[in-house]
């Protein structure tokens, strides 16, 4: 397993503005969701629309709170929370703060039925000492059942991918999954 150390890059404020700023987020929402012939949204497309939405929101979050507050002529920074910019991008969208939720859940149940290939990986980092200081978290996440009693699944998961069109929308949802992802690699 390729080990990333997220904490060397964190999520914060880069000073990345204009038009190409917000291609990533409307990759996503400009996507056409294939319809039941009700108009109805597939719930497929629903559950992707609320990860995207959830990501978005915790990305915004970070950002808001690691934000560069001020920057003065002699290249000193002062870094601090941005409550106004949290609330602007997110709080103030239920929705947002709801599909947030529902994000965390999802990865949670991601992890909780992972936890056998988890406790088996072998986590490299190439320093010993910081080897230890990633099994430890990852096997106290696995094991933590306050958390993971509290956490409901999100949604029925034996429900998606069936009836005629599943595999066909499978295959699309991978589609645009991919376009998201090489936005986020860009």
């Amino acid at each position: 397993m390729t080990y990333v150390n997220l904490l060397l890059n964190p999520e914060h404020y880069t000073g990345y503005t204009g038009p190409s700023a917000r291609q990533i987020w409307d990759v996503e929402y400009l996507e056409d969701y294939p319809k039941y012939a009700s108009g109805e949204i597939f719930q497929e497309k629903k559950v992707l629309y609320k990860l995207i939405s959830g990501l978005r929101s915790s990305i915004s979050i970070h950002i808001a709170v690691d934000y560069l507050l001020d920057e003065t002529t002699n290249l000193q920074f002062q870094w601090g929370t941005n409550p106004d910019l949290m609330y602007d991008r997110v709080l103030q969208y239920p929705d947002c703060v709801i599909n947030l939720y529902f994000t965390f859940l999802f990865i949670l149940h991601a992890v909780t039925k992972a936890k056998d290939y988890l406790e088996q990986a072998e986590y490299d980092t190439g320093n010993p000492e910081e080897d230890l200081k990633v099994e430890s978290p990852i096997q106290q996440l696995l094991y933590n059942q306050k958390l993971q009693g509290a956490c409901p699944v999100p949604f029925d998961e034996a429900k998606l991918w069936k009836g005629q069109s599943g595999p066909e929308l499978k295959k699309q949802i991978q589609k645009q999954f991919r376009n998201v992802r090489l936005q986020y690699s860009s």
